[in-house]
């Protein structure tokens, strides 16, 4: 299923809930800030897990490869971290201990 449709279909789900909507502005749903933010995290974890991860494993690995590795993952980390910051939903995960 492509990404749009696949988006349209958790957009529509996630309207459904009050809770959800409870967070909409004049500008923007928080139906659409959501579901973008779950695909893309979705997206970015699939590369942790499917690629980045596997290829530390390797044992013909240099230091920069290594470095440069762990540089990618840790761009893939900051994408995750966005796109949980990002829905007004996920707010209280922004507060200090």
């Amino acid at each position: 299923m492509e990404y749009s449709e696949r988006l349209k279909i958790l957009t529509q789900n996630l309207r459904k809930s009050e809770k959800i909507n409870s967070f909409d502005s004049a500008e923007e749903r928080e139906s659409d800030t959501l579901a973008h933010s779950i695909l893309d995290i979705e997206e970015s974890c699939r590369t942790l897990l499917n690629h980045l991860f596997p290829k530390l494993e390797s044992t013909s690995l240099s230091e920069e490869e290594i470095n440069n590795l762990l540089l990618d993952i840790g761009e893939e980390l900051r994408h995750i971290s966005y796109h949980i910051k990002d829905p007004k939903f996920y707010e209280y995960l922004r507060e200090e201990n």
